[in-house]
């Protein structure tokens, strides 16, 4: 039998040796250290632990995985990216940043902006450029192709704008939110008029300001709507936000079972506004 050791077994191994533990649990990765290599003393549920039995255990780790378990553990390791860790591990996957997990999908948005492309950065070089209005949007192609003009003019501003693209399974939401958490100036939040885009803008975003289109342009193009998805979607999303300001907007949605994609409010140039909350 070989010791293979994953992740939790990672966590584990840090946690009870860095704190000198004489007694872990009899399960696991201890009961596997215990029947290959005869460490420790059993008693029943738990096995006891010598100061010498756990320098054996961390200099096994060291050479199975190539990290030690004290001097690095499993918390310091997951702060680095697979790169950082490939260093010295043997698994460059290892409890490590995801490769995109620090970084965020942005664009900066100007009344002079005519290009359509987007940047990738961490953290601090969005807050480094100092502009004070974040727009999140829900979907990819919506973040990649909105003007400056529909957001200037639903969120009443001339002053530059950071389009942020919420993420999804390549980009990170993690680190989104993480920018939420940390940016001091205005967010708000566009995203699909449905139950969910409401929801993700509100609860996950906690924006100051929900972008929907005007309530007028809603009633004039009900076409649009995909009732189906209005009727998938979890209703109590949208019912939780109904006594705040987007009352109106969501009493229509409910009346009338609307679902209208991001895509078409931009496709059909719906006009918008900010909603602030």
């Amino acid at each position: 039998m070989s010791i293979t050791i994953g992740e939790q077994d990672y966590y584990q191994l840090s946690k009870y040796l860095r704190t000198a533990c004489d007694n872990v649990p009899a399960k696991g990765i201890w009961l596997a250290l215990f029947n290959e290599y005869n460490v420790g003393t059993r008693q029943v549920d738990l096995i006891t632990l010598t100061a010498t039995n756990r320098a054996f255990i961390r200099e096994k780790v060291k050479s199975l995985t190539g990290f030690d378990p004290i001097d690095e553990p499993a918390e310091k390791l997951a702060q680095r990216t697979r790169t950082q860790n490939s260093k010295s591990g043997k698994n460059e996957k290892f409890i490590s940043l995801k490769p995109r997990e620090i970084f965020i999908e942005y664009r900066v948005l100007t009344s002079k902006t005519v290009t359509q492309g987007y940047f990738g950065g961490d953290i601090e070089q969005v807050l480094s450029l100092g502009i004070e209005a974040v727009v999140s949007v829900e979907n990819f192609d919506t973040f990649a192709s909105v003007s400056y003009t529909q957001l200037s003019e639903a969120i009443n501003t001339s002053e530059p704008v950071i389009v942020i693209y919420r993420g999804d399974n390549i980009a990170s939401p993690k680190a989104v939110s993480t920018l939420r958490e940390r940016f001091k100036g205005a967010w708000f939040h566009f995203g699909d008029f449905d139950p969910q885009g409401i929801n993700i803008g509100v609860v996950d975003m906690k924006a100051n300001g929900i972008i929907l289109p005007t309530l007028e342009d809603i009633e004039a193009h009900l076409s649009l709507s995909k009732k189906d998805t209005y009727l998938r979607q979890n209703k109590n999303l949208m019912l939780a936000h109904i006594e705040t300001p987007l009352k109106d907007h969501i009493e229509l949605m409910k009346s009338e079972k609307l679902a209208i994609m991001q895509e078409h409010i931009c496709a059909h140039q719906l006009r918008l506004t900010s909603i602030l909350m």
